[in-house]
């Protein structure tokens, strides 16, 4: 289908701000059934294996992947298009079947020893959450471009540490690789909202529920800090939008008080086991998550690209409140079902995740919402379809199905940070920090 003309959009009321064209050149203009993504790779990219791409851009020589489980090979598929790649894992005969599967030039079973290939200019990290840190740290002291699975980490210290080893290397490359941030849909929210699509953003309500199981290291781990906190994500990125394109309206922070008197958890207030209303948590003097922006360097590369906008300024919830209906029934230690409550000032957000409830089809086709003063947005909460309801459009938009979950995008984006020197990911240690200190405080209404 081709791009909407500007004679098209003014007949559809779709706002150009501005006078000129919102989207980036080689976007279609959100056609019904059609993508929400940039032009084809081959005619983006002038470099892929090897080449250089322009002005200070440094040839991609090798990419060590550490990790041949489940999400390594689904970083392998996106990886192979892209680079040559080398393959550690403790376990030979694994890394050699990565190998053959995906036409890689090398394999190793020692870390220490893909991290001495001086071929080698990045890693990606694809191991279990409890080894992350270190792994990451002597990534970055060889001097290698790093992408680290989600979660970065699994505490406050760690953050820590993973941000002093970063900051004595101001040119280094570290990317989380948090595929909600790349995913078609929330490119897609994201630029309604710029164009004040719903009006100013009043509340979001988020949910997933569906049963899960916890084997192996994923035991040790929570579902709100395994699985949850790619929606946090999704809903930090959304408040970071919504503030930005409210504040020439004025109020607090741009964003006006809810005018319906509804509060945030109404969505939520009939759902089993929802229990007494969590106490809320103020950020202020804790020195979690503060209101005040948090510094985000885009290093001269274009990672806001894949959302077609500007790079807004970064955002900490002000107020955090967290419950875990399966602990507070007695169903054990393993946190498994959360119900989180944000609020940014005037703009309010609700995410209910669970791992623990039956769910026919996985999880497929449960809605979530985000709600303005002149419309709103109801999307799967997948991505697979994204409902507009306000002045700049309306309808049902499937948004990006060859890349529905992102990591297509997810994996051009270290690949330009490997090309172009200088070059910051959109998913960078800041956006990773915020976000976990999102997850670390809800834990601490914990009731253990």
């Amino acid at each position: 289908m081709r791009p909407l003309t500007r004679r098209q959009c003014a007949g559809r009321r779709l706002p150009l701000p501005g006078g000129r064209q919102s989207l980036r050149p080689g976007r279609q203009l959100f056609p019904r059934f059609g993508r929400c993504q940039s032009q084809p790779h081959h005619l983006r990219q002038c470099a892929s294996r090897g080449r250089a791409s322009g002005r200070g851009a440094v040839a991609v020589k090798r990419i060590g992947l550490l990790g041949c489980g489940a999400i390594g090979r689904v970083h392998a598929r996106n990886l192979a298009p892209h680079a040559e790649l080398v393959f550690c894992s403790r376990r030979r005969a694994r890394a050699e079947e990565f190998r053959q599967q995906f036409g890689g030039v090398g394999v190793c079973q020692r870390y220490e020893d893909l991290l001495a290939m001086e071929e080698v200019a990045g890693v990606v990290i694809a191991t279990p959450p409890d080894v992350h840190t270190a792994q990451v740290v002597q990534a970055l002291e060889a001097g290698k471009a790093v992408m680290v699975e989600k979660p970065m980490c699994a505490s406050r210290a760690e953050v820590d540490e993973i941000g002093a080893a970063l900051s004595a290397r101001p040119e280094a490359v570290l990317m989380v690789a948090e595929n909600y941030y790349y995913k078609p849909s929330l490119a897609l929210m994201k630029e309604v909202i710029e164009w004040d699509g719903i009006g100013a953003v009043q509340r979001m309500v988020v949910k997933k529920l569906t049963q899960q199981s916890a084997e192996g290291w994923k035991s040790a781990y929570g579902a709100l800090l395994e699985g949850g906190i790619h929606f946090i994500a999704l809903m930090a990125d959304l408040a970071d939008t919504a503030l930005a394109a409210a504040a020439p309206r004025g109020g607090a922070d741009g964003v006006g008080e809810s005018t319906t008197g509804v509060p945030v958890d109404t969505a939520e207030a009939e759902h089993e086991g929802a229990g007494a209303p969590a106490q809320r948590v103020s950020a202020e003097g804790r020195g979690t998550a503060e209101e005040s922006p948090l510094k985000f360097d885009p290093g001269g590369g274009d990672a806001a690209s894949h959302s077609g906008g500007a790079i807004p300024e970064l955002r900490a919830p002000s107020e955090i409140a967290a419950e875990f209906p399966t602990l507070k029934r007695g169903g054990g230690r393993e946190e498994r079902h959360a119900k989180v409550q944000l609020r940014w000032n005037g703009l309010a957000g609700s995410l209910h995740y669970a791992w623990d409830r039956r769910s026919l089809l996985k999880g497929v086709f449960q809605h979530s919402v985000i709600e303005g003063d002149r419309g709103r947005i109801l999307f799967e909460s997948n991505g697979i379809y994204v409902h507009i309801k306000g002045e700049g459009r309306r309808g049902l938009t499937f948004p990006g199905v060859r890349d529905l979950m992102g990591y297509g995008e997810m994996t051009r984006d270290f690949i330009k940070c490997l090309e172009e020197k200088g070059r910051k990911p959109y998913s960078d240690f800041e956006r990773a920090k915020r976000d976990l200190s999102v997850v670390f405080q809800a834990y601490e209404e914990l009731p253990y």
